[in-house]
């Protein structure tokens, strides 16, 4: 059956003589998934919307007529695999589920099953699914007032929408987006496995500041060299399914272990205190702003392998 549009344009489809695939109803689909898909995950994300994707169809698994599990799948792109106990089979499923990704998928193209827990990566890993080589945990900490003045001698932080800065007028986009591949160019920073491309910086910079509520600009900040009005350091906050997320935290090398970080996150903490009840991020394994994170009394969630590959031969 062809695939289109990154799409699946059929109610169910054969797996094997024993297994198929069945279109879901979005909503019943996603309360089973809230139930089933990891116990550590869903007690983490409690009290919100769990994600599913938008324009993606999520398809039951069935054995006969017993439903067994449920996954989003499509040409491409696999994720948020779950399975409804007692059920037992799982290899067999994962193994019938990579049959249809190289089916469908165009592989001139990577593979990818997105966020793998770590429940399910040797079962992925021993079917031939290649794992990225980092490992990723949401954390998230209650917003509160926290002393955040910044008594730097030589630095200044302000609000990323100051209409009066100190020091200078509102920096622009270019200025975050060149910050940013500075900041993560010479190594792993706020959660960034490897350094995007300068356009890459500013283009998200651009989406940001658009897509952000005032509240959000408001609470994410910007740290200027006194002594040459030069942008030293940023933290920029956006939405992650309805609670504050801080999606950039990047200072220059030359200005680290003085503090600013601790005080840009404290700063944002503050401001959104009474307007969200608290604020995520997702960072990096082993990366040093997860210590950061943690010092500031940031909660991590369970560990999970952002994507892995499937092998297209």
């Amino acid at each position: 059956m062809g695939i289109t549009n990154g799409s699946t344009p059929f109610e169910r489809y054969e797996l094997s003589d024993q297994f198929h695939l069945q279109k879901a109803d979005m909503k019943k689909w996603s309360v089973f998934y809230s139930v089933y898909y990891n116990a550590e995950y869903i007690r983490f994300f409690s009290g919100i919307d769990l994600p599913v994707m938008i324009n993606i169809d999520p398809f039951w698994i069935y054995k006969g007529t017993t439903k067994v599990g449920g996954v989003v799948i499509s040409p491409n792109m696999m994720r948020l695999l779950f399975f409804i106990p007692p059920f037992q089979e799982q290899s067999t499923i994962v193994y019938l589920l990579k049959g249809i990704l190289l089916k469908w998928s165009d592989i001139t193209l990577p593979i990818h099953v997105y966020e793998v827990l770590q429940d399910q990566v040797d079962l992925f890993a021993r079917l031939g699914f290649s794992p990225d080589e980092h490992r990723y945990r949401w954390m998230q900490r209650p917003t509160e007032p926290l002393e955040h003045e910044w008594n730097g001698v030589s630095t200044v932080v302000q609000s990323i929408v100051q209409s009066t800065p100190i020091t200078r007028t509102l920096t622009s986009d270019k200025e975050i987006g060149h910050l940013l591949y500075r900041c993560y160019s010479d190594g792993i920073q706020g959660g960034i496995s490897k350094s995007k491309s300068i356009s890459h910086y500013i283009t998200e910079t651009q989406i940001i500041m658009k897509e952000a509520s005032e509240y959000l600009l408001s609470a994410s900040s910007l740290v200027y060299d006194k002594r040459n009005n030069a942008l030293i350091g940023t933290c920029l906050l956006t939405m992650h399914h309805d609670v504050p997320r801080i999606q950039h935290l990047g200072i220059l090398p030359t200005y680290r272990r003085r503090g600013i970080g601790t005080i840009m996150i404290k700063r944002s903490l503050s401001m959104l205190t009474d307007l969200y009840p608290s604020v995520r991020v997702y960072v990096m394994q082993g990366n040093a702003v997860e210590s950061l994170y943690y010092n500031l009394g940031f909660m991590p969630g369970p560990i999970e392998i952002s994507k892995m590959l499937v092998p297209n031969t």
